[in-house]
């Protein structure tokens, strides 16, 4: 499985199309990892911040905080997020032989459409000569 993550900020930003959305595609490679990815809070994580030596409120807001997803909520956060979504996809379906097929035939119409404009006035020459000079 890939899995992949849609973010919208609040209100967008502006009017440019996909301003305030990001879609971006995790290393995680099964469903409870993905979901470690987004948290990043790993098993232990409270007995290690107890442990250290350092600042703990400051760590908690550089390190699980600033460093994650978390941050797209965090109070200070000017620009939070309104929605995260996580999608699973199972299967990837290469659509540029669809696309290049489909612009094959429709080239392939406009060659058809000349020919068909082509005959056209060679017919409409053959009429008007026709009625000038007759069968002869």
């Amino acid at each position: 499985m890939r899995y992949f993550l849609l973010r919208r900020q609040i209100g967008g930003c502006d009017y440019t199309i996909g301003c305030g959305i990001s879609f971006e595609e995790l290393s995680a490679k099964t469903r409870e990892e993905a979901r470690l990815e987004i948290t990043g809070l790993h098993t232990g994580w409270q007995e290690k911040v107890r442990q250290m030596p350092v600042d703990k409120e400051d760590y908690i807001h550089d390190n699980l905080i600033c460093e994650t997803y978390l941050k797209d909520i965090a109070p200070d956060n000017e620009q939070k997020i309104s929605e995260m979504f996580l999608y699973e996809v199972a299967e990837e379906i290469d659509c540029l032989p669809l696309l290049e097929s489909a612009y094959a035939e429709i080239e392939q119409f406009k060659k058809e459409l000349d020919v068909e404009e082509h005959e056209r006035r060679e017919r409409l020459q053959y009429q008007r000569l026709k009625a000038k000079y007759g069968d002869t």
